[in-house]
């Protein structure tokens, strides 16, 4: 059975300007541009398959006999650098992705923070897939189904008008998600959860929908550790399994606000 990677990226910056205008807590996962584009190259010059979302019309044909060294690539928040940085260097490469952006945060008065809508319109124009990273990223897993359900449906008509992407994916902030989550987002259309739980998917349980595990991208994956994470076997996958599954249990113990407040305090 094969097997896909899912990437998760963040922001993408090339100065220190740029780096300053991140926000503390998200610099742990913000990656410089020239450690982006050599993890691309790194792909291409590999024989990876890497995924076109568009091309499998939102992945809902995603057949079951993916060669085996698959990869598709996301990007969750919104952030500047994917429109400055990303797009160009895919477009450059013939390669697409996934861009989970927070409703709220497009076209905020701060322009070097955030995509403007115009920007991800030109982005969805040129084949890359525009999909929800809920309204507001505050935690689904902590709020009530009336608060869940708002901001399933307001990201998802908002995007749509916007952008002219079909919206059916969505990509839980912070990770946090329970399974009334994934039900109610069902009911209101989508098909499809990307989650930051780690790990890799096999294509037969994603054909008609399902819950994506995703390889997180740090600031600290330099292209070695790159190529050690796509292998299954490698130091750096056993290694970042072992975190998220400590992550994961704090959580349990001490609740994903607290667990939060920890992350920014140290982050």
């Amino acid at each position: 059975m094969s097997h896909l990677i899912t990437l998760m990226y963040h922001s993408i910056y090339s100065n220190d300007d740029e780096w300053n205008q991140i926000k503390p807590e998200d610099q742990p996962y913000a990656l410089h541009i020239d450690t982006f584009n050599l993890h691309m190259d790194y792909l291409k010059s590999n024989a990876f398959n890497i995924v076109d979302p568009n091309a499998c019309h939102s992945l809902q044909n995603l057949p079951e006999d993916l060669p085996g060294k698959s990869v598709l690539i996301t990007f969750d928040d919104g952030h500047i650098g994917f429109y400055k940085y990303a797009f160009p260097s895919l477009i450059q490469r013939h390669l697409s992705a996934i861009f989970f952006i927070t409703s709220d945060l497009i076209n905020q008065p701060k322009p070097t923070e955030y995509c403007s809508w115009s920007q991800l319109k030109e982005m969805a124009d040129a084949g890359m897939s525009i999909q929800s990273h809920g309204k507001s990223h505050d935690f689904f897993a902590d709020m009530n189904h009336q608060t869940s359900t708002l901001e399933f449906k307001t990201s998802l008509k908002e995007i749509e008008e916007k952008t002219g992407c079909k919206v059916s994916a969505i990509s839980f902030p912070g990770g946090r998600y329970s399974q009334k989550n994934i039900q109610c987002g069902q009911l209101i259309g989508y098909s499809y959860f990307f989650t930051s739980d780690f790990g890799f998917n096999k294509t037969s349980d994603l054909i008609n929908g399902g819950v994506f595990f995703r390889h997180a991208i740090r600031v600290n994956t330099d292209l070695p550790r790159f190529i050690n994470l796509l292998n299954i076997n490698g130091t750096e996958y056993y290694k970042s399994k072992t975190i998220f599954l400590v992550k994961k249990m704090l959580k349990l113990v001490i609740g994903n606000k607290n667990y939060h407040r920890l992350y920014k305090f140290i982050s």
